[in-house]
């Protein structure tokens, strides 16, 4: 039996994180009225500092270097690991026994060579390579993959729409009110992993018009999601590998001369310090303990 490892992608914070950003920015693709007509609100995972935005989102920026309305900001909040959320492992299963079996895949090179040896033994008289023989052969050896079990996090993220107007507010927060129907059950995915996500009832809203301050007038509204999600391996503190072990087809025992039946061949040597073989072989019967001559007489 041989195993052997092949590297895969991790399942990490960054997954979940991308994963949210890109259903809010790709899938969702809001768009709102702008004082240069209708256009895409930009999404942005939180605030980057101002000369990081000056010097490669410079459309994110008037030229007083101050933000421009709208846009929608991502932060994730909190992440908790609940001892009741488990998802499908629900057994305590120890640090040795972290791996579970995922898919295989018949060895094709290996069966065939298991498959020709049958050809040779069956071909009684003379041996012949890739003889004809049954199909269905039972030493099949197979491939087993195997993946660390994954643990489960709850991982909480905020919504901050910040606009100028009340318009551009009631648009963007009616397309996230919409999403998922009657529900507030959505999927999200990255690289071919997939997350549930549930937006939170409370839509909260804030502004500063009632002031009549000299400020830029600007509308908050703040909208909460929870998306559990798990995490596979330790990310870049360790290997993340699939492990692929192959089953067992054949065992076999070496035969111990001592204890079996057989007579035991010795050669016959005169000379022991040069090792020339003057002599016939000599047989030794290992039950009877005595030296068989070429006659069969001891």
């Amino acid at each position: 039996m041989q195993n052997k490892t092949v590297s895969f992608n991790p399942c990490t914070m960054e997954t979940i994180d991308m994963a949210f950003f890109k259903y809010i920015n790709e899938k969702l693709n809001i768009y709102t009225t702008t004082n240069n007509g209708w256009n895409k609100v930009p999404v942005q995972w939180v605030t980057p500092e101002r000369a990081y935005q000056i010097k490669y989102r410079d459309d994110l920026r008037d030229s007083e270097s101050a933000l421009i309305f709208p846009i929608i900001t991502i932060h994730r909040s909190s992440v908790t690991k609940d001892p009741n959320f488990k998802g499908q492992f629900q057994a305590n299963l120890g640090p040795n026994r972290n791996r579970y079996f995922i898919a295989y895949e018949l060895n094709q090179e290996k069966t065939n060579d298991f498959a020709r040896v049958q050809s040779v033994k069956e071909s009684h008289r003379k041996p012949q390579l890739n003889f004809l023989v049954k199909k269905d052969t039972k030493k099949k050896v197979y491939k087993y993959y195997k993946v660390p079990i994954p643990v489960y996090i709850t991982v909480n993220y905020e919504l901050n729409i910040i606009t100028n107007y009340q318009q551009q507010n009631n648009e963007i927060m009616q397309k996230l009110i919409n999403v998922g129907s009657g529900q507030n059950y959505f999927i999200i995915e990255n690289e071919g992993y997939r997350f549930e996500s549930f937006i939170q009832q409370e839509f909260s809203t804030d502004s500063n018009v009632a002031s009549m301050g000299e400020e830029e007038r600007k509308y908050t509204s703040k909208v909460t999601t929870k998306v559990l999600g798990y995490l596979i391996g330790e990310g870049s503190n360790q290997d993340q590998q699939i492990e692929v072990q192959e089953n067992i087809v054949d065992i076999r025992f070496p035969e111990e001369r001592v204890v079996s039946n057989k007579p035991v061949t010795i050669p016959r040597i005169s000379n022991v310090d040069q090792g020339v073989l003057t002599a016939p072989d000599e047989t030794f019967d290992l039950d009877n303990d005595y030296i068989l001559g070429d006659d069969g007489d001891g």
